[in-house]
């Protein structure tokens, strides 16, 4: 940087010297050239920045992988996303995910125990026996208990026994009841009348469930109706923790306890009582089982909802992930998507419901869903359909079970227009003609199509602004 020096002349008058004109002219000169000697640095410093954060990133990269430009993993619980800069940025899970979770939610915690989550909270949904965290139960349908007393039983009749002796219930209290046997022949059971589960519609979908534990005996629970409209008898071994009938489940709790349940599409309207049976009574007057947390519901099994008195309804979540998903990422660039999920539905229906992904309108939309043809399990398939546009990738076999891990992945390639979906380590793929136009739409969490939606278990979900080969994706999907 040249620095012009002014000339002050001979003292005391300053006679030869630079006269203020030329003075001031030079002194402008030299703040012009200290200030571009100053943006020079800067953006020197700034190359230097850029170049030493591009091999950090390329270092890291090297030895994890390439960042993703954006992660939600619901089983760890760590989230974050790249800057405009390219730099990752981990956050909170409000930062990332917007939650309505009106409605309190009981699941299990890390100490195995039953506890409730207030509204408005992401419920982690944790393996009821190791305590380990799997992810985020979403529970996309509101749902209702439509028993009055979920674990109070002096309103139910006993038939041929005896409700006595509680222990500690799977929520901390007292009132997990001891389910006697009689001494008499015939059955052993406590029922519940119509006018404390308000009865059933014809052509609807029920699931009747209770938490039970063995008594140290060999008595087995029972879950039935007392008619042949609905459900068909569901038989539960306690000592072993199995269930012959095809939709019923039995799901340790820890502890010996057992969420046992049967589903089923009631063939005409009824209002008999429910039974909660003790399948194999011996008449001793001592032996039985015991009974906690009963639940009557339209649809599928749902989280514990309690009740004392009326029927309680649990409002639907609405799970999103807002705003980060720019013009730039569909219009201009290729992109992945990788989720990671355990979703429960019901083995006979038919039908298709959403796992992931956008819905604008009817005529447009891109989502991977589940397309159940009644069978056992359901195909995965990558739909969009951006107005006269279709794009289906089928996975083309059966290949997820209800209440099982899965991982899927799908990439757009914008200069190939191809379409590659991945599910647990195969892949396939389509051509496509045009792009979605949902940029800075929110991505949708398990969000419910054609009027079904199913509870689940999110995991993980984590997006990259490039294509990805088939190869790729099935090395990344397989479990």
């Amino acid at each position: 940087m040249n620095i012009e020096d002014i000339n002050l002349g001979d003292p005391p008058t300053g006679a030869g010297g630079d006269t203020m004109r030329t003075a001031f002219g030079k002194t402008n000169q030299n703040f012009g050239a200290a200030k571009q000697a100053l943006e020079d640095e800067v953006q020197t410093r700034e190359q230097r920045l850029e170049t030493q954060r591009d091999q950090l990133i390329a270092l890291i990269e090297s030895v994890n992988g390439p960042l993703p430009d954006m992660r939600a993993d619901f089983k760890a619980g760590s989230f974050g996303f790249k800057n405009e800069s390219g730099i990752f940025l981990p956050c909170g899970y409000s930062d990332l995910v917007a939650l309505s979770a009106p409605s309190p939610k009981w699941v299990r915690n890390a100490q195995c125990e039953l506890v409730e989550v207030p509204g408005g909270q992401p419920a982690w949904y944790h393996d009821p026996v190791t305590g380990e965290v799997l992810g985020q139960l979403i529970e996309p349908e509101e749902a209702t208990n439509n028993i009055r007393y979920s674990s109070d039983f002096s309103n139910y009749g006993v038939a041929n026994g005896s409700i006595a002796d509680y222990i500690a219930s799977p929520d901390g209290g007292m009132t997990f009841a001891h389910l006697i046997e009689g001494t008499s022949a015939g059955s052993s059971f406590m029922s519940i009348t119509s006018a404390y589960y308000g009865g059933g519609v014809a052509g609807k979908k029920y699931t009747f469930s209770c938490f039970a534990k063995s008594d140290g005996s060999d008595r087995q629970l029972r879950l039935a109706h007392n008619g042949t409209v609905f459900p068909a008898a569901a038989v539960f071994n306690l000592a072993e923790g199995t269930t012959t009938h095809p939709d019923g489940k039995i799901e340790p709790q820890g502890n010996g306890v057992y969420r046992c349940s049967v589903t089923g599409v009631a063939s005409g309207d009824f209002s008999s009582f429910l039974m909660v049976q003790i399948a194999n009574p011996q008449q001793t007057g001592t032996d039985g089982l015991y009974v906690w947390g009963l639940q009557f519901e339209e649809g599928e099994l749902s989280s514990y909802i309690p009740t004392s008195g009326n029927a309680i309804t649990r409002a639907a979540d609405v799970v999103t992930i807002e705003n980060l998903i720019s013009a730039a990422w569909f219009n201009e660039q290729s992109i992945t998507f990788l989720g990671e999920c355990i979703i429960d539905y019901f083995d006979t229906d038919v039908g298709s419901f959403g796992v992931f992904g956008w819905t604008i309108s009817a005529t447009q939309y891109l989502r991977v869903q589940i397309g159940l043809t009644g069978g056992r399990t359901g195909e995965v398939v990558l739909a969009g359909r951006f107005g006269s546009d279709v794009l289906t990738v089928n996975s083309n076999l059966d290949q997820v079970a209800p209440r099982e891990r899965f991982k899927w992945a799908f990439s757009i390639d914008q200069s190939s227009k191809k379409a590659v979906l991945s599910v647990n380590g195969e892949s396939w793929e389509a051509q496509f003609a045009t792009l979605p136009d949902i940029a800075n739409e929110p991505i949708q969490i398990l969000p419910g199509i054609s009027g079904q939606a199913y509870p689940g278990i999110f995991q993980a979900l984590t997006a990259e602004r490039r294509a990805k080969t088939g190869a790729e994706l099935q090395e990344l999907t397989t479990l």
